[in-house]
């Protein structure tokens, strides 16, 4: 009985660290679903005037804060010799289940030319 004992202990604990890893994954990914939407959802209500924008939403259901950013591309950037190109993001936030905070951000740009008159 011993015996069995010692051998069972160390695979339990890698399939529990296994485990945890998955659910953590898990909740990232979820959160990374939602994040996309969300920049999807706000990307076609933008306005093609608008050059800079951000919005907060809360979800309930995974407790998670999402931030989208429409940006012009800062001065010292490489990027800023492309011309009319801004920096959309999502910052997807949320407390893990051991009181971590974690965070995760999705970065696309998009070609925005700037409406005269």
């Amino acid at each position: 009985m011993a015996i069995i004992g010692l051998i069972l202990t160390p695979i339990f604990a890698i399939q529990l660290g296994v485990m945890r890893s998955n659910a953590r994954a898990s909740e990232t990914l979820q959160r990374i679903f939602f994040g996309k939407q969300f920049l999807v959802d706000n990307e076609f209500q933008l306005k093609p005037e608008e050059q800079e924008k951000r919005i907060e939403k809360k979800l309930e259901k995974p407790p998670t804060t999402l931030i989208y950013e429409l940006k012009k591309i800062p001065e010292n950037s490489a990027l800023k010799k492309f011309k009319d190109v801004l920096i959309e993001s999502v910052i997807m936030q949320w407390i893990d289940r051991q009181g971590k905070k974690r965070q995760e951000r999705l970065v696309t740009f998009v070609y925005k030319p700037e409406v005269k008159g």
